[in-house]
């Protein structure tokens, strides 16, 4: 915010100038940024800077219950057991180990109705609404990437497109570079930490172009 915006927002406080008053107080933590790092405090202290998390922790809380129905919804999705058991390993490690990322999209496909979209709903369930984003082809296609920042899971839904090789090239450094460039509207390009692991789904059997041994993808029908 500029100085003119927080003022604004707390306007309520009885003062002309509420920011200038906030940055003159002596004990005023400066940061130098944002980080999204998972499970760390609120203030990320290094040796020469301070970075502001981003993450915030509003995912679904573990407690005790019976797991069978999901189990028996997967096995319905994916009768292949390897295939289903990659998926199960896909998600526990997006849960178990937030900072870091699996380097391959998940793509599952089939026919409209099979529930395919539900797995999309438990993943931002596990992970919380401030983690987890559904974005269009629409929002891919764009030069604005400002929803790829301090997200753990991205949800495609209907992953099907015209220019099928242009939005496979656009995903590539995605999928794979440890940091991102996010071009956000009418804001300056800068760079931010990429944990976001990509869950697709479609009801096209060849939904995107992808070249043989690209190692991005992994595909279910």
């Amino acid at each position: 915010l500029s100085k003119q915006q927080f003022s604004d927002l707390h306007a309520e406080i009885a003062r002309k100038d509420v920011a200038s008053f906030v940055l003159e107080m002596p004990n005023l933590v400066r940061a130098d940024g944002f980080d999204y790092r998972p499970g760390q405090p609120t203030l990320l202290i290094g040796d020469d800077t301070t970075r502001i998390k981003l993450w915030i922790d509003d995912g679904a809380a573990i407690q005790d219950g019976d797991v069978q129905p999901f189990l028996d919804h997967l096995e319905y999705l994916l009768p292949d057991a390897e295939a289903r058991q990659h998926l199960l390993r896909w998600m526990a490690f997006t849960v178990q180990r937030p900072g870091q990322r699996v380097k391959h999209a998940l793509v599952l496909s089939g026919k409209q109705g099979t529930g395919k979209s539900y797995m999309a709903r438990v993943l931002k369930l596990i992970h919380g609404p401030s983690n987890a984003h559904e974005v269009s082809v629409e929002e891919l296609h764009s030069p604005f990437t400002a929803w790829l920042e301090a997200k753990l899971i991205v949800l495609i839904e209907e992953l099907m497109a015209d220019g099928r090789l242009e939005l496979a090239n656009k995903l590539k450094p995605i999928l794979t570079q440890e940091l991102i460039r996010v071009n956000e509207k009418h804001k300056r390009v800068y760079e931010v930490r990429n944990l976001a692991s990509f869950f697709c789904t479609t009801n096209h059997e060849t939904p995107i172009y992808v070249e043989e041994g690209d190692r991005r993808w992994w595909f279910y029908r």
